[in-house]
């Protein structure tokens, strides 16, 4: 499976950090792919084994394109490459806006193009409650448990 994440910046977070820890894991086979889309150009906090590219490379990117906050699902449901779209809410970035403007909101987190999927049980049941209900949830961004998800939910579809 091809697999895209869009995050701002692969510097020093918890994000980053995982990501590029389980992406390394993930990649360790050769049966899948992974490539990690950044808008924002920062120093590695890790190694990592698999391409790093500008956003604008995801454009018409021919995998699975998963977004990690709003601004990057906001902007990759444009994209017309890539047919398989999701937003993992790493964080609940709607809490921390300072103008909450719930109809931008809402055209992401409601969105039918853009199931969601969460890091974590409690984060299941708000974002359920609040938006819709999550297609799976993903601890600390493992790539090779978003790709079970990913899966389970074509299952799902057919």
């Amino acid at each position: 499976m091809n697999i895209g994440i869009v995050c701002n910046n692969v510097g020093p977070s918890q994000l980053a950090y995982y990501l590029i820890k389980t992406g390394n894991e993930f990649v360790k086979t050769g049966d899948d792919d992974l490539v990690v889309f950044f808008y924002e150009l920062m120093p590695e906090c890790i190694k990592p084994n698999f391409a790093l590219m500008n956003l604008s490379e995801a454009y018409d990117y021919n995998g699975v394109l998963v977004a990690t906050d709003i601004n990057s699902a906001s902007r990759i449901l444009e994209y017309p490459g890539t047919q398989e779209k999701f937003f993992y809410l790493w964080d609940l970035d709607w809490i921390k806006l300072p103008q909450k403007q719930y109809e931008n909101l809402l055209q992401v987190y409601k969105n039918p193009r853009l199931p969601l999927i969460v890091r974590s049980k409690r984060h299941f049941e708000l974002v359920k409650n609040l938006w819709q209900e999550p297609v799976g949830i993903v601890e600390d961004c493992n790539i090779g448990q978003l790709k079970q998800v990913i899966e389970n939910s074509k299952n799902v579809e057919a």
